[in-house]
């Protein structure tokens, strides 16, 4: 399950009280997050040449993306959670597209059934029949939508969210090239 990625790293930042000790609970402390990871992602980049041959963006950064999961550049880690264009490069090189269901969370937000419909045809398991069985699967939507982040405190600043928008941009095209799916580009 996918979700827009500058939404993501705000939830995430939120969700997780420790980065609130070091950044502070507010859109200046996101901000200061944010910026902090996407320049230590660029410093990977940015130490990242191929010697021996041209240089070869997506090389390096599948390498960063990766290096900052091992932790050298550790303050990227929430960052490349969202970077959905080198997650699915690396799996497609296991497995065949016709071996992933991706969903969208904005699309299990407005329709949990249908969304859930697709997904049990895509795993060729029985479809569920009695409407008991939804309720209960899908509980209460009232619950569902208050707990997602649409009331849960503050809202990122402007230039948060275009520096983002620009940070996810490549990895966004290349996830809906990837994908077949230009709901990536978000």
């Amino acid at each position: 399950m996918v979700r827009d990625p500058v939404e993501r790293l705000l939830s995430g930042f939120k969700y997780f009280k420790r980065y609130h000790k070091k950044f502070g609970d507010h859109p200046a402390g996101f901000h200061t997050f944010a910026t902090t990871s996407m320049n230590a992602f660029n410093d990977c980049l940015s130490r990242r040449e191929l010697n021996t041959q041209p240089y070869d963006a997506l090389v390096a950064t599948d390498f960063c993306f990766y290096a900052v999961q091992k932790g050298r550049w550790a303050p990227a880690t929430r960052l490349m959670i969202g970077y959905y264009g080198s997650i699915l490069s690396w799996y497609l090189r296991c497995f065949s597209r016709e071996n992933f269901h991706i969903i969208h969370i904005e699309d299990y937000m407005k329709n949990p059934r249908q969304v859930l419909e697709d997904t049990f045809k895509f795993l060729e398991i029985g479809a569920i029949a009695s409407e008991s069985d939804w309720k209960q699967l899908l509980g209460d939507s009232k619950i569902r939508n208050k707990n997602s982040n649409a009331g849960s405190g503050y809202v990122m600043n402007a230039k948060t969210r275009e520096n983002l928008k620009i940070f996810y941009k490549s990895s966004n095209e290349r996830a809906a090239k990837l994908a077949s799916d230009l709901a990536f580009l978000y």
